[in-house]
């Protein structure tokens, strides 16, 4: 799926995601990641699914986003609701959804200056 957005003010935008690849700027990436608006995090470890964490987000909290959005792969799947507690007893947002909104949603809230962080699981 192409997502093609005005690219502003040297951000990353996501141009593209499919199953098994995401297009950042000019690069492509095969494995999981964190993007933020001037960083990209690659090879993100992360527990399965099933067992993730907040310690799976450490490296995306270094960030001290507003918001992080998870990309949970081609469907969505609901990580644990005490995670999602977690971060939003610290007054963060957490959203989760497939990793195609995960990458648009993303793009339209890195657009508008927003401190978004994307974890996207591949």
């Amino acid at each position: 799926m192409k997502l093609h957005q005005a690219h502003t003010a040297e951000i990353n935008i996501i141009k593209s995601s499919a199953s098994n690849q995401i297009t950042i700027n000019d690069a492509v990436y095969s494995r999981s990641l964190i993007v933020s608006r001037n960083k990209i995090l690659e090879h993100w470890r992360h527990s399965p699914l099933s067992s993730l964490d907040k310690s799976d987000f450490d490296v995306a909290l270094e960030l001290d986003p507003e918001l992080v959005i998870l990309g949970t792969g081609q469907t969505l799947i609901f990580p644990d609701q005490r995670m999602i507690w977690e971060f939003q007893s610290q007054g963060m947002g957490f959203e989760v959804m497939d990793t195609a909104a995960a990458c648009r949603t993303y793009n339209i809230l890195a657009a508008e200056d927003r401190n978004v962080v994307a974890a996207l699981i591949l």
